[in-house]
This record gives C-alpha cells, sequence and structure tokens, in this order.
C-alpha cells in the first residue's frame, strides 16, 4: 500500500467514527491518558502548542481549559473530526484553538514553532512512524518536548503468517516495531533527548462472542483486516480458514485474550 493510498483509507476510517470517537472521550481509560499526558506538557501563557491528530478536540480542550491565552494548533487527517472539534472549542469560548487539516508526514509549520507537540493514538496509524517523529522534531522549539500515548497492538495468529504480512505492508510491521526499544530507538534516530518511554498493562479482554472472532479477522487499526492482508501476503485462503477455526475454539473455551498495553512517551529536543 502507498502512502497516499493509506492516508486515503485513515481519513475515511476516521470519518466514519467520529461519533464513536466523541463517546470514548467520557470513558475513565482516557480521562487518565489524557491526564498523563497533560501532566508532562510544559505549561506556559501565550505559548504555541501542537495536538497531533487532535480528532474531535479532546487534548486540546484539556490544555486550553488550564491554559486560556495559549494557542493549540488542532492537526488533524479527518476534516469531519476537526469540524466537530471547531464547534466544541467555539462553544467552550477557548479563542486559542486554530483547527487545520494536513498529514503528520508533512507538517506545514516553520521550524521551532511549538513549546510542546502532544497526542494520543497516532503514531500508531502512521504509515511512516520514523518520518513523522522527525517531523515533531523540526516543528519543536529547543527544549520542547513531545509528549505522548500510544497504543500497542499485537494480534494472536502465528509467527510465520505474521512476518510474511509484515513483509508485504509496511504499516503492519511499524506497529508490530512499536514497542519501548523501537520507540526509544526511533526517538534517538529523530535526534530527541532526556528520552522516557514506559508501559502500562491495562486489564486483558476475552473474546468469547464468534461474531468478534470475525470482526477481529476483517477489522485492523489501518484499514486492513488479517484475512485481506494475508491474502495479499501470499497466505493460502484454507490457512487462512485454519486460523478462524483456532480462534473460534479458543473463544468458545473462553482461551482468547488480548493483553492491551499503552506506552507514555516523552521526549525532549
Amino acid at each position: 500500500m502507498l502512502q497516499a493510498d493509506h492516508e486515503c483509507s485513515m481519513e475515511e476510517w476516521f470519518d466514519g467514527r467520529v461519533e464513536l470517537a466523541e463517546r470514548s472521550t467520557h470513558s475513565p481509560l482516557l480521562l487518565h491518558q489524557r491526564d498523563m499526558i497533560l501532566q508532562h506538557v510544559p505549561k506556559k501563557e501565550g505559548a504555541r502548542y501542537l495536538d497531533l491528530g487532535c480528532g474531535t478536540g479532546f487534548l486540546a480542550l484539556g490544555l486550553l481549559n488550564e491554559l486560556p491565552d495559549c494557542q493549540v494548533v488542532g492537526f488533524d487527517i479527518s476534516a469531519l473530526n476537526l469540524g466537530v472539534a471547531k464547534r466544541k472549542t467555539r462553544t467552550k469560548a477557548c479563542r486559542g484553538f486554530v483547527p487545520l487539516r494536513g498529514t503528520a508526514l508533512m507538517l506545514p509549520f516553520d521550524d521551532s514553532a511549538f513549546l510542546s507537540v502532544f497526542c494520543r493514538a497516532v503514531l500508531i496509524y502512521l504509515f511512516d512512524i520514523p518520518r513523522a517523529l522527525k517531523e515533531i522534531q523540526k516543528v519543536l522549539a529547543k527544549g520542547g518536548v513531545f509528549v505522548a500515548c500510544e497504543p500497542v497492538f499485537r494480534y494472536p495468529i502465528p509467527k510465520a503468517m505474521c512476518a510474511k504480512i509484515r513483509r508485504h505492508f509496511r504499516v503492519w510491521d511499524n506497529a508490530y516495531r512499536m514497542s519501548r526499544k523501537g520507540m526509544i530507538d526511533w526517538l534517538a534516530k529523530a535526534s530527541f533527548s532526556k528520552v522516557e518511554v514506559y508501559e502500562e498493562m491495562e486489564c486483558p479482554q476475552f473474546v468469547q462472542d464468534l461474531r468478534d472472532v470475525d470482526r477481529f479477522l476483517h477489522y485492523s487499526p489501518w484499514g486492513t483486516g488479517i484475512w485481506e492482508a494475508g491474502m495479499a501476503s501470499g497466505i493460502s485462503e484454507r490457512d487462512l480458514e485454519d486460523l478462524r477455526k483456532s480462534l473460534y475454539a479458543k473463544a468458545l473455551r473462553g482461551k482468547l485474550s488480548f493483553k492491551p498495553l499503552n506506552l507514555y512517551i516523552t521526549a525532549v529536543k
């Protein structure tokens, strides 16, 4: 998949999930993540901040409530999400919110433009994470701080099958390289200093509904599910059907589970 195709797919994906994104911002988990991110963002009235992949403005609103005289650029690939964010910030009289549409792989800002860049669950969806980190480093002021919370995806599929898909789909490979060590390496290569990355495990989630197994096979955060990605990578339909049966069996025995993991990241330019 090419970068342009991937970004079109992501735009459609997020445009279609505006309501879900807005509902999820009230969950205890996301409120916790917001607080964890914002506590590491340096606070200065009148400063400029970049909310990368701002969605419906969840993080931007949190910061503007603390610093009403700062400016937060809400940057997102989804025009529909930006529209919601703009309406919410207007309603709450957050004059410092500036919505802007674009791609994280080519940030349209001057060098050293922001005191801090922050995001939640954004890097994981990108076509080229190392390139995005270099763009973030470029637009940060000297001594500026990048703060993020990113999920780690690991699917219960055979290693050989996963390796084939990763060779064929760059975004899958990026996602599987998303780890504490991988993130530290990426940030170092992007010339960040004082890098800190720590892991936080959520409660395991058990899958017992077979419809959820089918959704798992035909869905991924990057728009290409395991079944489609496997077929495109040369994995036979028979092997994929065997995987489905194996996952069904585990689910029925209550043995199919995911262990969600989040990375909390801070890095200084």
